[in-house]
């Protein structure tokens, strides 16, 4: 079995500015996991998204962040990590899709709606997970326009965070 040499990326924290108003939405306890996550964090906008909303890190020593968000029997998961394992006989594959201004990968898993990209210097990843797999609310583009409409809401690295 070959293994890859796993490296560490630096994030490229976006300027505090560009914090989303969101965060006055948001209640003490997602603030302070979104505090402590070692990566730029990205949330629905959607206050319907929010009302369910969790963000799960272990602090600046973890890779990333996950976000757990449901509404009307659908769950949106969005992964996050500074992590990346180089594997030279493979190289690099850009992605046939544009997800958020760059070059990203979208696909289906059993029903499952993905998508990922590097944002920030950071991998993210989402998936759209539905009772309805096959309903209008659970297809490709509704999954890309969650993408679309993720906000950058802080992290570790912005002003106030925990680094």
């Amino acid at each position: 079995m070959l293994a890859g040499e796993r490296v560490e990326r630096v994030p490229v924290w976006p300027a505090t500015a560009t914090i989303a108003g969101l965060r006055e939405r948001l209640s003490a306890s997602l603030l302070a996991a979104i505090d402590r996550s070692p990566v730029p964090v990205l949330m629905p906008g959607d206050a319907r998204w929010l009302a369910r909303a969790r963000v799960f890190t272990q602090g600046p020593q973890s890779p990333g962040y996950t976000l757990a968000a449901s509404h009307e029997g659908q769950q949106l998961s969005v992964q996050a990590s500074r992590v990346a394992t180089l594997l030279p006989h493979v190289g690099r594959h850009r992605g046939k899709h544009r997800i958020r201004g760059v070059d990203g990968f979208l696909g289906e898993n059993e029903g499952v709606q993905t998508a990922s990209w590097i944002e920030h210097g950071v991998a993210y990843s989402a998936e759209l997970e539905c009772q309805a797999p096959s309903g209008p609310e659970c297809q490709r583009e509704r999954l890309e326009a969650l993408v679309a409409g993720l906000e950058y809401v802080g992290g570790a690295g912005a002003v106030g965070g925990a680094l």
